[in-house]
């Protein structure tokens, strides 16, 4: 008797039909107004003064660090890694003064 119903059960999940749907008329997105990016006026950069001590520690800081990181010292190097850092320093003064 069991078997009779799952047997018919089986039979009537056979037979149903699944309606199929309707295709929905796709609705078109509205686009979103989009601002336009004006360029906004440029924030005039602050003339940076530094004197000629701030400048020195500076590019010593910066050969310090430089002769840490590289390893074994030699006169050679010592002056390679000021002459280094000297450029890097200047390049960084004039950039903030740009």
């Amino acid at each position: 008797m069991v078997q009779d119903r799952k047997k018919a059960a089986k039979k009537k999940a056979a037979k149903k039909t699944v309606a199929k749907k309707k295709p929905s008329a796709k609705k078109t997105a509205k686009r979103k107004a989009v601002r336009k990016k004006t360029a906004s006026p440029r924030t005039p950069k602050v003339k940076v003064n530094i004197s000629a001590e701030e400048r020195h520690r500076m590019i010593a800081d910066c050969a310090y660090y430089r002769a840490i990181n590289a390893g074994p010292m030699s006169p050679e190097a010592d002056r390679r890694h000021w002459l280094d850092a000297e450029a890097e320093i200047d390049a960084l003064i004039r950039s903030w003064s740009d």
